[in-house]
């Protein structure tokens, strides 16, 4: 199973862990509707929720610093119990 969600994780939603920040460069299949997943970073736990057109990701509350999220070009500071969905290009 660990295949399986690193599948995911990196190939459809394209996500890279760094030292600063999460970055995701989905590349969702057509055949796909959705897909969601959990990941911990910086002791955030992220909720990601990856639909055609869209890329959601929430946080749970907790006492931890914000995270910095990158998509294509916009980047956010994601503060614990916050939630921001960011808009992908359709091609």
């Amino acid at each position: 199973m660990a295949g399986t969600i690193d599948v995911v994780q990196r190939t459809f939603a394209g996500l890279r862990l760094t030292r600063d920040a999460l970055i995701f460069s989905p590349r969702m299949p057509k055949e796909l509707r959705s897909v969601r997943f959990r990941v911990r970073y910086r002791d955030q736990l992220l909720d990601v929720d990856l639909e055609a057109g869209a890329l959601r990701v929430t946080s749970a509350a907790a006492d931890a610093e914000a995270v910095r999220i990158c998509v294509s070009e916009e980047e956010i500071l994601l503060e614990p119990g916050a939630s921001h969905c960011f808009q992908l290009s359709r091609t």
